[in-house]
């Protein structure tokens, strides 16, 4: 079912165990193309069906940096502010503070994984999908226009705005992030210098 949509079950080390197990079992279920990234990797087991857990956060940037052909960074400015940040936020868990490092490594995966995809959806582990309305909607869409939707926010970002919400409408979370084949072409080459700059 739906092998023309590669979805993307985004999740974290602290709740995969609690959510993840009733949403493969009903509506993941008769889903082809899925991928599950986390910040830590595993197996998860769900009506006897075993999925690999892919940990796209840990050695991130590091990847990247490599596969960008860049020298490591000479300061260590990005890990003081990564670090500052989630002392700040430290009542938040582990999966939440990693979330903004899931999305964009996410989907470069999934456009790998699922190159001949017409479309690429990403959702959260807390999150419910229809299916049969989706693909209601996605009938009447053309995967070769770029479609990129979600729900709106703003924010500062890797097109160099450094103050928030001066930045362009960003798609995250909630009912899901829908991109079509045309669009993740578009954005798939700047990915690795976006993930840099976050």
């Amino acid at each position: 079912m739906f092998s023309h949509v590669a979805v993307c079950l985004k999740t974290g080390a602290d709740t995969i165990e609690k959510r993840l197990p009733t949403q493969l079992a009903t509506f993941l279920a008769p889903i082809e193309n899925l991928l599950i990234v986390s910040n830590h990797a595993g197996y998860i087991t769900s009506d006897g069906k075993q999925y690999e857990v892919i940990d796209v956060v840990s050695g991130l940037y590091e990847r990247v940096r490599k596969t960008l052909r860049l020298a490591p960074p000479v300061t260590t400015a990005t890990a003081t502010k990564a670090v500052f940040y989630r002392k700040k936020a430290s009542e938040r868990t582990a999966g939440w503070r990693d979330d903004a490092h899931k999305n964009l490594p996410a989907f470069q995966m999934l456009a790998e994984q699922f190159p001949d995809a017409q479309w690429y959806f990403m959702i959260d582990d807390d999150s419910y999908v229809d299916f049969s309305n989706l693909a209601a909607f996605l009938e009447t869409q053309d995967p070769n226009t770029p479609l990129y939707l979600g729900r709106s926010n703003i924010f500062k970002g890797c097109d160099g705005v450094k103050k928030f919400r001066d930045g362009p409408d960003f798609a995250q979370g909630g009912g899901g992030i829908l991109l079509s084949r045309a669009a993740m072409k578009i954005v798939y080459g700047g990915l690795n210098a976006c993930i840099l700059s976050t």
